[in-house]
């Protein structure tokens, strides 16, 4: 017997959500991508019309898409039409798909993990494929300001308004988009009782308030040696009902761990004087093992750690029982934490947040390939020229090369991490510990922030300045770490005071 297993996955999703830095824009591009990947799929299959089988899907989640098909024309009647429905729905999402034939009697070849490989294999491919744009505008010669396409009609209803401006297609279902509560209803059932909708912001500037510095932050959080772990369960023969049931649990685990961390967060929140003010964050994408969220600068450190601890426990008790003991551990999961300003270009900061994220993650696997730490990594964009990736941002703005000896000592010490892994890496605990510390009026901060910038040019200076603030501030050496500033971690000098004083800033 034949079967087909289709795939889809959209492309570009933090391109498309982060495009705008209008938060009611996120919002709406939020909910557009979680709405494709869970309910507009079986929509579509009725308009075909197709029986819409749930023990024949493999993924709905994040923006991707696996499902079986028995009938190779009900397949090819989805992969004609999906697209131009998404384009109708949400202009400018981009769509890949795949399809991958195999016989079920043939031995081998029924193996679903390896046509899953196979398939991400040709999703791959497909992405290096330009879309191509649809549709005209209503204005010919106007165009929405902010994105330069063609405009379809105006933000505001009454087009007399000065705060009215031209919007585009994309714009426009964005924001149409906006009250949806697809992600809500995810984790409504989970989070503390009484919060609505509505307590969660529409605007950047109500993420920020009452905010020191007004930095906010993007975290991107992602799971750890999932990959293996699929190619694991396909080498053992796993069936559909396998991968369905990973991806189920997964998205459970991803859910709950993100609840949870609420719950711990906001209960302080709410029993103080702000109870009554919207919450400072936004989830973004929520589904699998990914996370992308937006929060106040102050709350990103200890708001991650407390998911990234709540996804470990979640995916330890809800995959106890699963069939393969790879999982049995549970899961782990890095996150990089990208400190902009509201008027920071969006794109650019989701962008940074990944790659600080996979910059934890390729650190948290030379620890432990098979069950990789959690960690954390983080950046605070102080520039205005914007690097292609994380690594330039290390060698301009990261690197110091020492006068005495022109050795480099990097100024990033982390990744941090939830647990003691190493001698010479911290812990998220023990940075947090140290900035408490470092905010206290009795504290060197300033005498730091002027060693640090001494070191960045003298070096022999920056030593004897360093000295008297040993001496002057004793209790602080130990507490602080100042008997050893510079440290050799993974071959290569770093200091964590740099990064200390980066939070002291910020929280």
């Amino acid at each position: 017997m034949k079967q087909y297993l289709y795939g889809a996955s959209v492309q570009g999703i933090q391109d498309y959500i982060f495009e705008t830095n209008k938060l009611v824009e996120i919002i709406g591009a939020s909910e557009l991508v979680e709405f494709v990947s869970t309910q507009f799929i079986r929509e579509v299959f009725e308009k075909i019309p197709i029986t819409f089988e749930e023990k024949k899907v493999i993924t709905l989640a994040a923006g991707n898409i696996k499902y079986l098909f028995d009938r190779e024309e009900d397949c090819r009647a989805l992969v004609r039409i999906f697209p131009y429905k998404i384009a109708q729905l949400a202009p400018g999402l981009s769509l890949s798909q795949a399809v991958i034939s195999f016989d079920t009697a043939q031995p081998g070849d029924d193996n679903i993990g390896h046509r899953i490989s196979e398939l991400e294999q040709k999703l791959k491919q497909q992405r290096n494929k330009l879309p191509v744009a649809h549709g005209l505008g209503l204005m010919i010669s106007r165009r929405a300001p902010l994105t330069g396409r063609p405009g379809v009609g105006f933000e505001s209803n009454n087009r007399n308004s000065e705060a009215a401006e031209i919007i585009d297609a994309q714009q426009a279902a964005k924001i149409d988009y906006a009250d949806k509560k697809n992600i809500y209803n995810k984790i409504v059932p989970h989070i503390r009782e009484g919060i609505q909708h509505h307590d969660f912001p529409k605007l950047m500037d109500d993420i920020a308030a009452n905010n020191k510095g007004n930095w906010i932050a993007v975290v991107h959080a992602d799971g750890n040696n999932l990959g293996k772990k699929l190619l694991a369960m396909a080498d053992q023969g796993a069936k559909p009902e396998d991968f369905r049931l990973l991806s189920k649990l997964l998205e459970e685990s991803n859910v709950k761990a993100f609840a949870a961390a609420m719950r711990k967060v906001l209960d302080d929140y709410f029993s103080g004087a702000d109870r009554h003010a919207l919450l400072p964050l936004r989830p973004v994408v929520l589904g699998g093992d990914d996370l992308t969220f937006i929060i106040r600068g102050d709350w990103a450190i200890d708001f991650t750690a407390h998911f990234l601890k709540a996804f470990e426990e979640q995916t330890k008790q809800l995959f106890e029982n699963f069939t393969f003991k790879e999982f049995h551990r549970g899961l782990t999961a890095c996150a990089g934490i990208a400190f902009i300003k509201p008027s920071f270009p969006f794109h650019y900061g989701a962008e940074l947040s990944e790659q600080l994220c996979s910059y934890a993650k390729d650190k948290s696997k030379k620890i432990d390939e098979n069950h990789s730490p959690s960690s954390i990594m983080f950046h605070r964009v102080l520039s205005s020229f914007v690097d292609d990736n994380y690594q330039d941002v290390i060698r301009r703005e990261l690197t110091v090369t020492t006068t005495n000896n022109n050795e480099k000592v990097l100024l990033a010490n982390g990744p941090y991490f939830l647990q003691k892994e190493q001698h010479n890496y911290l812990t998220v605990e023990e940075l947090l510990t140290m900035v408490r510390l470092i905010n206290n009026d009795d504290a060197p901060r300033s005498r730091l922030r002027n060693w640090l910038t001494e070191f960045q040019s003298n070096q022999e200076r920056a030593e004897r300045s360093l000295e008297r603030i040993r001496s002057l501030y004793r209790s602080y050496i130990v507490k602080l770490q100042l008997n050893e500033p510079i440290k050799t971690v993974d071959d290569q000098k770093k200091t964590h005071l740099h990064d200390l004083l980066t939070l002291s800033s910020i929280m």
